[in-house]
Parts: structure tokens; sequence; C-alpha cells
């Protein structure tokens, strides 16, 4: 019989995407009240994080994208994020969260 290899472990990440208050950060908080163990990334396209305010009540992993596009302007930071997301899941042996919810800025066009 063989072991699961951890480093094989897929992390399920679910893309909200959607035009400036249309309501992604509603449903994120929804989709929060009945989702297991979520990590969160959110895009915002200004300088100054409004969003995670709102989600911050969750007491769980959050990281902010801040000053541009996801798609365009930022989108070289999201995968050292993702790897950072990813090696701290494999170092614990209690895995901190079990998906990743990213909400990208309302200008985005992934």
């Amino acid at each position: 019989m063989q072991t699961a290899n951890p480093a094989k472990h897929r992390i399920p990440v679910i893309v909200l995407s959607g035009f400036l208050g249309s309501g992604k950060t509603t449903l994120l908080n929804r989709l929060l009240a009945h989702a297991h163990l979520p990590a969160i990334i959110v895009n915002e396209f200004g300088s100054t994080p409004i969003d995670q305010q709102l989600l911050r009540t969750h007491n769980i992993p959050l990281s902010t994208l801040a000053g541009g596009c996801l798609c365009c302007q930022v989108q070289d930071v999201l995968t050292p994020l993702l790897k950072n997301l990813r090696m701290a899941w494999e170092a614990q042996p209690k895995k901190p969260f079990e998906c990743i919810f990213i909400e990208t800025s309302g200008v985005a066009n992934p």
C-alpha cells in the first residue's frame, strides 16, 4: 500500500471576480460562513485595502495584494504568495486551511 505524498495534495483555489459593486465581498462573506478552513487572498486595485476589513471577523489566513490589478500590475506577486501559502500548509501537521479563495479587484479581467 502506498502512502499519500503531501506534496502531491492539491489545494482547491476558487477565484471570485466581477465588476465593482457586484457583490464579490458579500458572496465571499457568505461562503466563509460555510467553508471549512479557508485562506483568502484579496486583490485591491487601490493602495489602501478596504475589503479585508470586512473579512477580518472570520479569523482566518488573509493576504492582500494591493496597488494594482491581479491580472496586470501585481501578477508577479501572486505566485510567490501562493508558494508561501503552500509552504506554510506543508509545514503544519494540522493543516491551517483546506482551500484558497481569491477575490479579484473590480477592475480585474482574469
